[in-house]
């Protein structure tokens, strides 16, 4: 077993190291050896798999959006709503985006699934769907409350 990684930056790079070395295969089991943690640790600190990969994608950056989403549209112009969306997600894939294509192209897949919607349980779709998922539902609020008018909330999103 390696030393202990420390620092939230360390282990996300163990984590995404591991990926790129055993693709989309790889166990928590050989994450935990490469990290230098036991298993258990990895599992307590992030619950699922997907969730960890999540974590070391950053997606986890995207929650506080994602839960105003969910509750939202808010009172106040749509537009600038929309836009401040837009400008999170933007500014989330500029910085993300060339550490997700590097693992999709290394491991011949999504790092995070297959992009399909049929988990078994919801807390494991892929966080890309559940973002999908989370904004479809404020446009289709919006639309109920007539304050968009009618579109596909599926596409848009």
């Amino acid at each position: 077993m390696r030393p202990l990684l420390s620092g939230r930056d360390a282990v996300a790079d163990g984590i995404r190291a591991c990926v790129l070395q055993h693709g989309l295969s790889v166990s928590t089991q050989q994450i935990a050896e490469h990290l230098g943690i036991p298993e258990e640790e990895l599992y307590h600190q992030y619950g699922t798999k997907t969730s960890l990969l999540a974590k070391a994608l950053g997606y986890d950056q995207l929650l506080p959006l994602m839960h105003r989403v969910q509750a939202g549209p808010e009172p106040g112009p749509l537009k600038d709503q929309i836009r401040e969306i837009a400008e999170a997600l933007t500014r989330y894939y500029v910085e993300s985006l060339p550490s997700v294509m590097a693992l999709w192209s290394a491991t011949a897949s999504h790092p995070l699934g297959d992009g399909s919607d049929s988990a078994d349980d919801p807390r494991d779709e892929v966080p890309a769907s559940q973002g999908r998922h989370v904004l479809a539902g404020w446009f289709q609020r919006a639309q109920e409350s007539g304050r968009l008018a009618d579109f596909d909330v599926n596409a848009a999103a």
